[in-house]
């Protein structure tokens, strides 16, 4: 809630200072987009570590204030528009997929380490 509250002031506030600091639009909704995604990581049933969320948090951060800074930067010019939803979205995609990966990880070793051990006698047929 205060990630969204931050944001709508922001979002009127932050564009009428100076020319260096009217640049600090940008880290309002950076900040919601990594509120929302380290909250979405807490849902029931996805059983992602509390390490991992920061990390995929801190790293969509990363992205979209990329994403953004791009667009701002950019301007009318299209070609550096596109190149900056392109560089954004490699960004986001290598951060979701390495975090899938050591999910999975993590997961079939808890699974392994869950599995008792099975004994001799109960593989004997009977």
């Amino acid at each position: 809630m205060t990630a969204f509250a931050l944001t709508f002031i922001g979002v009127f506030t932050l564009p009428r200072l100076p020319s260096p600091f009217n640049f600090t639009v940008l880290v309002p909704p950076v900040l919601l987009a990594m509120v929302i995604v380290y909250e979405g990581g807490s849902l029931p049933g996805l059983g992602i570590s509390r390490q991992l969320r920061l990390a995929l948090t801190l790293w969509i951060g990363f992205g979209v204030l990329v994403l953004l800074a791009g667009i701002v930067f950019a301007g009318s010019n299209s070609s550096l528009s596109i190149a900056a939803i392109a560089i954004a979205s490699v960004l986001m995609s290598a951060g979701v997929i390495t975090i899938a990966v050591i999910h999975r990880r993590q997961a079939r070793q808890a699974q392994t380490t869950a599995k008792p051990a099975r004994s001799d006698s109960d593989t004997t047929p009977a």
